[in-house]
């Protein structure tokens, strides 16, 4: 099993910098309410009355917008996801 895992980190800009998926969206895409709730990337310890989380966003606002939306800021991500997919191939079609 361990030889068919890969690790594909979402990029940084420094080192001590953290990312997540999220990151890569429009600032107006993140910034959009739902009934009134805004986005907590965290999804920790959400305020259910004024926030809502990862699953919502996904749901909620990515999946019905999914044709507006601009992924170009996801192309390194899919450049690493190519990358995992290349070295598997690489060492075990081969």
């Amino acid at each position: 099993l361990a030889a068919n895992v890969y690790v594909v980190f979402t990029p940084i800009a420094k080192p001590s910098d953290n990312s997540s998926i999220e990151d890569f969206f429009e600032p107006a895409l993140l910034e959009m309410k739902i009934n009134g709730k805004s986005f907590n990337a965290d999804n920790e310890g959400l305020d259910k009355n004024t926030e809502y989380g990862k699953a919502d966003f996904a749901t909620q606002v990515v999946r019905p917008n999914i044709a507006k939306i601009n992924f170009d800021k996801f192309d390194p991500i899919l450049a690493r996801l190519e990358g995992a997919m290349e070295a598997h191939i690489k060492k075990h079609v081969s």
